[in-house]
């Protein structure tokens, strides 16, 4: 069953480079919530039953919740539609995206050949899903697709971290919670008040204009 789920979420990182609307991105990250707080339901073998419950809340009502609503907000506010002009054409992004999740099976396929003790095709998908979520940073140029780019890249933290401990202690948890926290507010403040001073559509292109 993980490893279904695994290849959803998979699909799911595919489905980045195949749109440019930004809330078609922020509906990914709620898919990609729902798909790892499964994945911790049957991955996770804390003997703290307190701890396996924070953990599938936190997974499922701030990543999958609270932090989409947090970015739907900043995109109504500010007006914000689609991803414009971004950095690479349609069809190379899809060929980048798909050679990086090829990178992540080929991870798997080496991992399961050399290493037992821990879910090898989760730790390649982990590992293409941070890259995925840099590769969303660098080929973008809003700044919510910025934000949501490092959304991405802690699920794949979020992913690796349940495949090397899978005893996930409570603290690291809730670290996670808060460090998603912080950013989202902080991202959301600095969106709203570049807003005022740039068009909304000259992106991060705009900051290179900056001079003290």
């Amino acid at each position: 069953m993980i490893e279904v789920l695994l290849i959803i979420f998979s699909i799911s990182l595919l489905a980045l480079s195949l749109t440019t609307m930004v809330d078609s991105y922020v509906r990914n990250l709620i898919y990609q919530a729902i798909i790892i707080f499964f994945i911790t339901l049957f991955n996770h073998e804390a003997k703290n039953l307190g701890t396996v419950i924070f953990i599938l809340l936190e997974t499922l009502i701030i990543k999958g919740i609270l932090v989409p609503y947090i970015l739907f907000r900043n995109i109504k506010e500010n007006e914000i539609v689609r991803e414009v002009q971004p950095n690479t054409p349609q069809y190379l992004s899809i060929l980048l995206m798909s050679l990086i999740l090829i990178f992540g099976f080929v991870i798997t396929f080496w991992f399961n050949k050399h290493i037992n003790n821990v879910n090898s095709m989760q730790f390649g998908i982990s590992i293409s899903t941070i890259l995925a979520g840099l590769f969303l940073i660098l080929v973008r140029k809003q700044l919510i697709t910025h934000v949501i780019g490092y959304m991405v890249i802690e699920n794949g933290t979020f992913l690796l971290s349940l495949t090397v401990i899978k005893n996930l202690p409570l603290l690291v948890a809730l670290g996670i919670s808060l460090d998603i926290l912080m950013g989202i507010l902080l991202a959301g403040i600095l969106i709203n008040h570049i807003k005022t001073e740039f068009n909304k559509e000259e992106g991060i292109d705009s900051l290179t204009s900056l001079k003290d």
